[in-house]
């Protein structure tokens, strides 16, 4: 029987310094890495056991490596890292949002997401960290949207709630710069669309880009856009 070990997944979220080694030369920020060795015996020579192999792979690349535990050691730490809860729970989630309602994490369990909300708050001087749940079951009524997700698979769940939760936010935003009454309209995976009481409608793909709109918008909003959702975009990379 063939016993493997593996490490949670590893989000890349900051490259701290550069190194020349095999595959960790292409990591770049986004990126997972998972490491894992199987349980086996290694052999020994003079009362000294032989190093282990351990198998460092990037789940965004496929790209492959192994080290020794010396080895891995000094360069893990030229990356920041954070490790993900990635046992997703098939029918809830809880995450942990900020003042601005930006999403800071997900986890499948309600204590974990509520220590770590907690530490935050501990850190932090000037935001608030708070922990809510999403059902992201097949039963139908889902995140106060009108879309049906009992179709959807565990990837498109949790960029539907990312994507909720920019709408949202950034509803708020539009409405401020513009000085109109928009709506956000829950809609398709990957874009965000908002509508007035004139019908006048203003959309947003995935990446920030304006790609319909009635009215020219300011360059701070457009800016604040592309922020938000390229942060998103990084996150979501970190939970598929």
């Amino acid at each position: 029987m063939d016993i493997i070990l593996e490490s949670k997944k590893l989000l890349i979220l900051d490259i701290k310094r550069k190194t020349k080694a095999k595959m960790f030369c292409d990591v770049k920020v986004g990126d997972m890495l998972q490491l894992s060795v199987p349980v086996e015996y290694v052999g020994s020579n003079r009362g000294r056991s032989y190093a282990v192999d351990i198998k460092v792979k990037n789940l965004n690349s496929g790209q492959v490596t192994y080290k020794t535990f010396n080895q891995i050691t000094s360069l893990l730490n030229c990356f920041e890292i954070k490790e993900i809860d990635n046992k997703m729970a098939e029918d809830k989630v809880w995450i942990i949002t900020n003042d601005d309602m930006e999403i800071i994490d997900v986890y499948s369990n309600k204590r974990l997401a509520e220590m770590y909300a907690e530490e935050l708050n501990e850190m932090a001087v000037a935001n608030n960290f708070t922990v809510n749940k999403y059902d992201i079951s097949n039963k139908g009524e889902k995140l106060d949207m009108k879309n049906n997700m009992k179709n959807l698979d565990q990837k498109d769940k949790i960029e539907l709630i990312f994507t909720w939760n920019n709408g949202n936010v950034l509803e708020k935003l539009l409405n401020k710069f513009t000085n109109k009454s928009y709506k956000y309209v829950p809609g398709k995976l990957g874009v965000l669309e908002f509508v007035n009481e004139n019908g006048e409608c203003i959309k947003i793909d995935k990446y920030g880009e304006i790609i319909e709109a009635n009215e020219s918008l300011p360059q701070a909003f457009k800016n604040t856009v592309h922020q938000r959702l390229n942060k998103t975009n990084k996150m979501l990379n970190g939970f598929m």
